[in-house]
């Protein structure tokens, strides 16, 4: 979308270009999740910390390449509600790597996870069946992409 703020004389990436670079990324990020992904350390600090930063990365590439748009606070958050959107799917579809871990252990974030199951449940229709049922009949990012779908 914002390519759109090019000179003429620059070039898009075309679809191939864009297809490559994100099956590049998500090669480098599944290696990263194999080494990371078997240990407590690596699930509930290492790759979570790895998303953030990756995250925080986006956002820094946007502050200096579109100054005046992120210093808009509208225009801000609407970048960072599409970044976080974006490295959802790419990255986390199941949203495991989105918190740390060692915090949800404690009584209040137990008590928090349980209200919020119960939101959703009631208001949304997504019970814990339906959300595990969902997980197990789903494909990759990757798999989408070669498909089209993404």
């Amino acid at each position: 979308a914002l390519g759109i703020n090019r000179p003429l004389n620059q070039q898009s990436l075309t679809e191939t270009g864009l297809s490559v670079l994100f099956t590049s990324v998500h090669e480098i990020w599944s290696g990263f999740e194999k080494e990371n992904r078997d240990s407590p350390v690596g699930v509930s600090l290492v790759l979570p910390t790895l998303l953030l930063t990756v995250k925080h990365g986006i956002e820094r590439c946007f502050e200096a390449q579109y100054p005046s748009m992120m210093a808009v606070k509208e225009g801000r958050q609407q970048v960072v509600e599409r970044i976080n959107t974006l490295t959802m799917r790419l990255f986390d579809p199941d949203c495991t790597f989105a918190r740390f871990g060692k915090l949800d252990g404690t009584g209040q974030a137990i008590s928090l996870m349980k209200r919020l199951d119960i939101y959703m449940a009631s208001t949304l229709g997504f019970t814990k069946a339906k959300r595990l049922c969902g997980l197990a009949h789903r494909s990759t990012p990757l798999v989408r992409a070669a498909l089209g779908a993404v």
